[in-house]
């Protein structure tokens, strides 16, 4: 038996059951009878994670004298989703296709891509069913299904069909059947944006982002900052590859001016931005403004072991243009930062910043001036 095939498995099954993205966590003591539970043996080699958790909601059934008893269906709080799944029949035959989908996209074993294009199908095999909802439960389907169709899109490279999907779970997500959810609207809108811009649709993807950061003003506004922050580094590094450096630093304030009040905790993107502030003050050679960017990056990982880099790829890279200058030079040191963290900037001199695929992700800009400092000094 492969061990570490069965520890991967187990460790699937072990997100499905418990993240928000399966329909597991959401039995109630009255859907008690649907809620799924890892077997006690390990699954056979090759056996799917379907088969092996064999979720009970698949072979349950309500009685045909039953069926019309639709009391239950008006209930809108998804927690209760697999109560509700007992005893409405629209519901529960909707949660069946549904089931299969997330199974099909987290499934480990077998042709990954065959895994993403099952759950292209089982995702609109649900939304064919579910039509235009008419209960609450419906509609959060829908939208899960949407999501789960859209992940495999994603996988599949398959980016035209990941817009006109988003674009239909945002519509989704607007709905009236259910609450109100701005941070699942947040996620939505970030990966369309992501689509937008693989498309080179870098203008609409930057409209949409004005439309996705209202919800900071929202009643879930604090907690909204995770999905649109990495919207907001995404759309501004497409800017700074472009040369748009204007509008890159105009988002860049912009969401640094939101973030900064943000209780500790909060201030989801808040280093990213500061990077990307601190490569566009670098290029300008604005070695002040550097060094009050460097101070309150470091000031905000005072509590982090690693404070000079471990964050990202980005830092300090980002300040490749002002590697010649003394004091930025020092107040690096003086953060801990050693001869690895400088040869990074080195590089990123040369080559540009890199990821950790070595993917190109800005490139470098010499500074358009120099301090007077920085002229001929060297670490």
């Amino acid at each position: 038996m492969k061990t570490g095939w069965i520890k991967s498995l187990m460790i699937v099954a072990g997100v499905c059951l418990a993240s928000g993205g399966s329909v597991a966590s959401l039995a109630s003591q009255t859907g008690a009878q649907l809620e799924e539970r890892l077997p006690d043996t390990p699954p056979a080699e090759g056996q799917t994670l379907l088969k092996w958790v064999d979720p009970p909601v698949l072979t349950y059934t309500i009685p045909e004298d039953r069926r019309g008893d639709l009391s239950s269906c008006a209930n809108d709080f998804e927690y209760d989703l697999l109560s509700v799944a007992a005893t409405c029949w629209p519901v529960l035959e909707a949660l069946k296709l549904y089931t299969r989908a997330d199974y099909a996209f987290n499934e480990p074993t077998g042709d990954k891509l065959e895994n993403m294009r099952a759950t292209i199908g089982y995702a609109n095999a649900t939304l064919e069913l579910i039509g235009k909802p008419e209960y609450p439960l419906e509609e959060f389907l829908r939208s899960k299904a949407l999501e789960r169709k859209l992940g495999a899109h994603e996988k599949l490279g398959q980016w035209e069909a990941a817009l006109a999907t988003s674009k239909d779970w945002l519509e989704t997500l607007r709905g009236d059947l259910m609450r109100g959810d701005d941070f699942s609207r947040a996620f939505a809108h970030t990966r369309h944006g992501d689509a937008l811009l693989r498309l080179g649709r870098s203008q609409d993807a930057r409209d949409d982002l004005e439309v996705a950061i209202k919800l900071f003003d929202g009643i879930d506004g604090d907690k909204v900052g995770w999905p649109l922050s990495n919207y907001s580094e995404n759309v501004i590094k497409d800017a700074l590859r472009k040369g748009d450096l204007d509008y890159a630093e105009h988002t860049i304030d912009r969401y640094l001016e939101f973030v900064r009040e943000e209780p500790r905790g909060l201030r989801f993107g808040i280093h990213d931005h500061l990077d990307l502030k601190l490569y566009l003050v670098a290029a300008r050679g604005d070695r002040e403004q550097a060094l009050a960017l460097i101070e309150e990056r470091m000031e905000r990982r005072s509590n982090r072991p690693q404070r000079c880099s471990g964050l990202g790829v980005l830092f300090p890279a980002v300040l490749a243009p002002l590697r010649r200058d003394k004091d930025v030079t020092a107040a690096l040191k003086a953060h801990g930062c050693g001869e690895e963290d400088f040869a990074q900037m080195e590089n990123a001199a040369n080559r540009g910043l890199r990821g950790f695929k070595d993917e190109l992700i800005l490139p470098y800009r010499e500074a358009t001036k120099d301090s007077e400092d920085a002229k001929g000094s060297q670490r």
